[in-house]
């Protein structure tokens, strides 16, 4: 952890959380995704689904530009970028925001959960808060660069009951679809796309 100065916790998890950082090698502010190292199931679960997260590769999603593991600290980390700008939760109440732009956050949202499930990724928590409208939003809103869906800190692989960082709460309950509130009753595999489109139909509702 010598390469980071932590500043600040972020978001937590049951096993792990993520750090307003700055990186001692370009002096640049990040987030830091630290995963605590259990034991070799949970460990290896782990190396995977943040191998995966490392490969994200969309304007509309945070770059990962280190995976790394320390096993002397136990921790597993990814150093994201940090996203500056206004969260849709609260930029849906500015009046600049009209609704052709409410539709091209759209469209790269839509775009972000295609490129991860691509990659086999459910992001699992998709709402008005975990989209980031960057400051050149209002200028170049067709711009995919200045909308990004953040905060993958329960985002899974598919199929996987278990989140990365462990929490019991499969996301915001507003943007549940009936069958993560019910799985039993419903009898569908865990982590599966539908459960990301229910909750950008959601997202969408609001926000038109």
């Amino acid at each position: 952890m010598e390469r980071y100065t932590l500043i600040e916790p972020i978001g937590r998890g049951g096993q792990g959380a993520v750090w307003r950082a700055r990186s001692e090698d370009s002096g640049a502010l990040v987030a830091l995704k630290l995963i605590a190292m259990r034991g070799a199931q949970s460990d290896e679960r782990a190396r995977r689904e943040g191998r995966a997260l490392s490969r994200l590769s969309h304007p509309s999603l945070p770059r990962c530009a280190r995976f790394f593991e320390e096993e002397h600290a136990r921790v597993i980390g990814l150093e994201l970028a940090l996203i500056p700008g206004t969260s849709l939760r609260d930029a849906s109440e500015d009046p600049r925001l009209t609704r052709t732009m409410r539709v091209w956050v759209l469209r790269h949202v839509a775009g972000a959960l295609a490129h991860l499930h691509e990659l086999g990724i459910m992001h699992r928590d998709v709402k008005l808060s975990n989209v980031v409208l960057a400051d050149g939003f209002f200028a170049q809103p067709e711009n995919p660069a200045h909308t990004k869906l953040v905060d993958l800190g329960i985002a899974t692989l598919r199929g996987n009951p278990e989140p990365l960082t462990g929490v019991g709460h499969p996301g915001t309950v507003p943007y549940l679809a009936p069958e993560a509130l019910d799985p039993v009753c419903f009898r569908v595999p865990p982590a599966q796309p539908t459960l990301d489109l229910f909750a950008f139909g959601v997202l969408g509702w609001i926000l038109l």
